[in-house]
């Protein structure tokens, strides 16, 4: 039997095969111009995949809140509890939307601060599609009408770092740096978020800023999103991360100034809070002069204070906000003395990336005690034994792929603040270097965690000897949720291009302006 065209009817014949030909022949051009010649064919190979990986993660979202509380029309009500539960006071949200999940199979819902960092990797290769995704969070449809941007499905209500400003200016970068539109778009939304976060996170009006958790889990040995009674925690992430978003804001305001499409006196107040934050991060209490490292600060009940000295995550934000600013909020001494902590191989520096814990809690776990609270963490590099989050938490040790992008950018922009200082890499070698070959150094590292080491196995396989060895599985990548700290070997969810998808963009990043 023949069809009308002659053909035998065949989907997988001859007619298949040159459209298979004609669209792989369009893949390879359209790759040949994006990634650029200095990249060896073995990591041009890892970012397709990331890349692919990034594309097939679209997914079709729908949560429409208030029905989820009401129920259905003519149907059974659901449990009256429902409407004090989960996300009760986000009724007004209504997704019906392609989004870029985390884990379309693990974590088949947007995450807001996952979110900015998929766009700036999609951007590369789907630039429209990347910036819809931050214009998404900041509609009516999503953002809460009090400046907040929903966190994730389990709890919108939950703080994320407020990194959403600080990536639109990089996909306004990757995609030509004229999108002025673009960004005028979204800086009414985020000048909300922005506002919102004074109002909320700031309770004593001193510009240090809480937040909870703020996306790194088991950082802490106590739990930042539920203290004890009487208890307040000042952050040195949080309030880091708001001298990031609030340069970020000001370099958006006098862009969009500089074309006529914004009053100056809102880029000069961005530029008045941006200052006052950044001398309270440094002056109140938060830098630890002995420990030459940011710690967060308790407020007990009976008025104390106590710094939480462990050397975490949290207390590295702060190089992103210098390197983000105008020079001010770290001093040369104290930023090479966090740059030490940051390149020793005992503490942060591992062979594949930065640990989100020091390594020196290995042996010697850090006991926090603070009246009647007693709490300890050791640094463990792969899935936690803590029970903090509801057991198998993942945050004592692993490396972190967002934390190192945005320690690669701080450094590359620390590098143009200080031109001429060097220091060793690894801390304590002979190895003296610029800043910007220190930001070479970790960006190898990160791209290593994929690259056949010189066994001939890619790190991040671990001891998978099918996934090392086997010709059908060995070149078929996996981008994992974290990595383990001290071997590389990929943990947590096993399919989330999601933000482990910026190796691609690291790849790319030949120079620091690529």
């Amino acid at each position: 039997q023949t069809d009308a065209d002659g053909s035998d009817g065949n989907a997988l014949g001859p007619a298949f095969d040159a459209e298979h030909a004609k669209r792989q022949g369009a893949a390879e051009a359209f790759y040949d111009r994006l990634i650029p010649d200095g990249v060896a064919p073995g990591e041009a190979m890892i970012a397709r995949q990331a890349f692919a990986g990034m594309i097939w993660s679209k997914q079709f979202y729908r949560y429409e809140v208030a029905r989820w509380l009401d129920g259905d029309p003519a149907q059974p009500p659901p449990p009256t509890t429902r409407l004090t539960g989960r996300n009760a006071d986000w009724r007004h949200l209504n997704a019906d939307d392609i989004v870029s999940m985390p884990d379309t199979w693990e974590y088949p819902w947007f995450a807001a601060w996952d979110l900015a960092f998929q766009a700036i990797a999609l951007a590369r290769v789907d630039p429209e599609f990347a910036k819809t995704q931050l214009q998404l969070l900041l509609t009516d449809r999503y953002q809460h009408p009090n400046g907040a941007i929903p966190a994730y499905e389990w709890n919108f209500g939950d703080v994320n770092p407020p990194v959403q400003a600080w990536a639109a200016l990089q996909i306004h970068a990757v995609t030509g740096g004229n999108d002025d539109e673009f960004l005028q778009s979204i800086f009414p939304g985020l000048l909300r978020n922005l506002n919102w976060w004074f109002d909320r996170e700031d309770s004593d009006g001193n510009n240090l800023f809480a937040g909870g958790f703020l996306g790194l889990d088991n950082i802490s040995p106590i739990n930042r999103s539920d203290l004890p009674r009487g208890v307040q925690l000042e952050q040195s992430d949080a309030t880091a991360w708001m001298i990031l978003f609030c340069n970020a804001m000001h370099e958006i305001a006098e862009r969009l100034n500089s074309a006529g499409r914004l009053d100056a006196t809102v880029v000069d107040d961005l530029r008045t809070h941006a200052d006052a934050i950044g001398r309270a991060l440094a002056d109140h209490g938060l830098w630890d002069e002995a420990g030459g490292f940011f710690y967060d600060l308790i407020h007990s009940a009976d008025g104390a204070d106590a710094p939480v000295r462990v050397r975490s995550a949290a207390g590295l934000i702060p190089l992103l906000s210098a390197a983000a600013s105008w020079p001010g909020v770290l001093s040369q001494e104290r930023l090479i003395r966090l740059l030490e902590a940051v390149f020793e191989e005992k503490e942060f520096l591992s062979p594949n990336g930065l640990r989100s814990l020091s390594a020196r809690y290995r042996d010697q776990p850090y006991t926090l005690t603070d009246g009647d609270l007693t709490a300890t963490i050791a640094y463990e590099p792969g899935d936690s034994d803590s029970g903090m989050f509801g057991g198998n938490s993942n945050w004592r040790g692993p490396i972190w792929m967002p934390l190192n992008y945005l320690a690669y950018h701080a450094l590359c922009g620390l590098s143009r603040q200080h031109p001429d200082l060097t220091l060793a890499v690894p801390t304590g070698s002979a190895n003296q270097v610029s800043l910007a070959d220190a930001a070479e150094n970790l960006r190898r590292r990160l791209i290593s965690l994929y690259l056949p080491s010189a066994d001939g196995n890619r790190p991040a396989n671990g001891t998978n000897q099918q996934l090392q060895h086997d010709p059908n599985w060995r070149d078929n990548l996996a981008f994992y949720e974290y990595f383990h700290g001290d071997t590389g070997a990929g943990l947590g969810a096993s399919h989330q291009t999601g933000w482990t998808g910026l190796i691609a963009d690291l790849i790319l990043r030949v120079t620091p302006e690529s």
